[in-house]
């Protein structure tokens, strides 16, 4: 199991379901990911924010580890450089970007610029939509420059908007793998552990429910918080027929 199944069969089993009855995997590497008793088959995904680039959708992590590894990655080409001290880097950045020979380049260059200025506070723009801040660190460290902290610009929001707006995405993606197989079993599930949320409470639950439901195929849909996972909110929805 990976990580969000495990919390998932955890709620499972709060629920108060044996544990001999829940299967993972009962077909296999296919859909679907959870079978009770025979009857019931359940999906299960993160549950997280995406970016809209024009028709492509991606989750906002696929960047946040990428640009990571990316930025982190120049740091470290800078070990070997004469430093009189240390300082730190941090990037705030939001989407588009694209992480380039270009872009590199740019980075490269803002900091080889900054060394001879390590002790000084100062940000640079290497890209529209990225810039690095230098803050000079208190002690010497082993290395001119060292990772700080980043922030993203796409990630900030209200729970119960970012909620309506990326559960669709998450559902979708999910019937379709159901719909192959949606005839061997009485009734589907989809859980969804809430990395948006991070489990709603009692008011941002009643304020997603007054919407208008969602509707689909899933005869529930329930998000799993993944801070405790034997919390869970069964969203309010509208069954579609499958035909």
């Amino acid at each position: 199991m990976n990580r969000e199944e495990e919390m998932v069969e955890e709620y499972l089993l709060h629920l108060g379901y044996n544990k001999s009855n829940i299967k993972h995997q009962p077909n296999g590497q296919r859909t679907p990911d959870f079978a009770i008793g025979g009857e019931v088959a359940i999906e299960v995904r993160r549950l997280n924010k995406h970016f809209h680039n024009g028709e492509k959708v991606e989750p906002l992590e696929h960047l946040n580890i990428n640009i990571h590894r990316f930025i982190t990655g120049i740091l470290d080409t800078f070990n070997a450089s004469p430093f009189a001290r240390s300082c730190y880097v941090t990037y705030v950045f939001e989407r588009p970007i694209k992480l380039s020979k270009e872009l590199r380049k740019s980075i490269q260059t803002a900091l080889e610029s900054h060394l001879s200025i390590l002790d000084q506070r100062h940000s640079v723009r290497v890209h529209k939509n990225l810039v690095l801040e230098f803050l000079p660190t208190e002690i010497k460290y082993g290395r001119p420059y060292v990772w700080g902290v980043s922030s993203d610009d796409n990630s900030g929001g209200f729970v119960v908007a970012d909620l309506h707006k990326n559960l669709p995405i998450a559902v979708r993606e999910k019937e379709e793998k159901a719909k192959a197989y949606y005839h061997e079993y009485k009734s589907w599930w989809l859980a969804l552990v809430d990395y948006i949320g991070y489990g709603l409470d009692e008011l941002d639950l009643r304020q997603f429910n007054a919407n208008p439901p969602i509707k689909t195929i899933f005869d529930k849909i329930i998000l799993v918080s993944p801070m405790n996972p034997k919390r869970g909110n069964e969203i309010i929805i509208e069954k579609t027929s499958f035909t």
